[in-house]
């Protein structure tokens, strides 16, 4: 089939013609070629499961399948939710669409999902393109899927509606990253949040009002203090992390989890997923925004100042020389003096 035509790329995008047993498709980029139904064995939802079982029965009735480039599966958080598919008889439909149970816990979301067919593998590496794989999983990062599927979407979307109050958990620099974000998520977004360093938020206990989402954010997403604040909030608040792991403790436990894509981090200092974390939590209050008041193209200036941080970024390192300059003549000073207002207070 001819492949829709891509918003902003008309005619432009690669295209990529596959042949297979089954007849001769095209691929282009944006096509999906891996589906899975998945629950995290922690965040095993019933109501979800069984939506999709019923979504599942809707399809067949109607004569839907999947395409014949999509490799399916299905991969519950456990045997309880095989138990509930196939005493409601939704376990049928789910295989007649080709949802087919795999296993229990984490499969397709850590790329346990197998090797492509060798035609539509090979139709993606000639023709140079960006596939896609979709789960209803928290967790989906670019190529974790399948090194095949650089593209990804997920399904499972944080619901932000209702949210009135924000709080952000978190230890060291990722604390500071928290503070910076405070002022973001205020002025963009108009709600109030809170900013707890996890050690004493977790003892602490403070209460948590409906409709709060709780944010934390940690690099390796192990960090003991914030693992254990998030555990206090689960089934309290909406759950949101900012990791840099995806296979972490936090990420999994979390509702949703946002990758900083910072690589591996091998300095101290941690400047990298300082500024990882900046952008990600930037994002998330932009979106907010968005939700509630901000204007599109108020939205617009935002994301076009965001894609100048590289280069402005590049000119301060090549102000190394005159930094350096600086240091060698303020070393020997035994006490240092910095102000600053607003996000630049942190």
């Amino acid at each position: 089939p001819e492949p829709r035509e891509i918003p902003g790329d008309e005619g432009h995008h690669q295209r990529g013609y596959v042949a297979t047993d089954d007849g001769h498709y095209q691929l282009h980029d944006g096509s999906i070629v891996i589906a899975s139904i998945t629950s995290c064995t922690n965040t095993s939802n019933p109501y979800v499961m069984i939506g999709a079982g019923l979504v599942a029965r809707k399809a067949r009735a109607l004569g839907l399948d999947r395409k014949p480039w999509v490799k399916t599966s299905l991969a519950p958080g456990s045997q309880v939710v095989s138990a509930y598919l196939e005493a409601a008889e939704l376990q049928d439909d789910l295989d007649a669409i080709g949802f087919n149970l795999v296993g229990y816990g984490c499969t397709t979301c850590i790329g346990n999902s197998g090797p492509l067919p060798e035609p539509i593998s090979k139709a993606v590496h000639d023709n140079d393109l960006v596939v896609c794989s979709v789960l209803s999983g928290n967790r989906n990062f670019e190529g974790r899927i399948s090194p095949d599927a650089l593209g990804t979407d997920q399904a499972a979307e944080l619901d932000f509606s209702g949210i009135d109050r924000i709080v952000m958990v978190a230890c060291g620099t990722a604390f500071y990253a928290c503070l910076t974000a405070k002022y973001w998520f205020e002025q963009l977004a108009g709600i109030p949040v809170e900013v707890d360093i996890a050690s004493e938020f977790r003892y602490r206990e403070p209460p948590i009002p409906r409709n709060t989402l709780a944010i934390f954010v940690s690099q390796s997403g192990e960090t003991a203090d914030t693992l254990a604040a998030l555990r206090y909030c689960a089934g309290r608040a909406r759950i949101a992390s900012v990791v840099n792991v995806p296979e972490s403790s936090i990420a999994r436990e979390s509702d949703i989890a946002l990758p900083i894509f910072a690589g591996v981090e091998i300095g101290v200092a941690s400047t990298k997923a300082f500024t990882c974390q900046i952008v990600v939590e930037t994002l998330m209050a932009l979106m907010l925004g968005r939700r509630r008041f901000m204007s599109q193209s108020k939205l617009q200036q935002y994301i076009e100042a965001l894609g100048e941080i590289p280069e402005k970024t590049r000119s301060i390192l090549q102000q190394s020389d005159r930094i350096r300059d600086i240091v060698d003549e303020t070393v020997d000073h035994d006490n240092w003096l910095f102000l600053g207002r607003g996000y630049n207070y942190p």
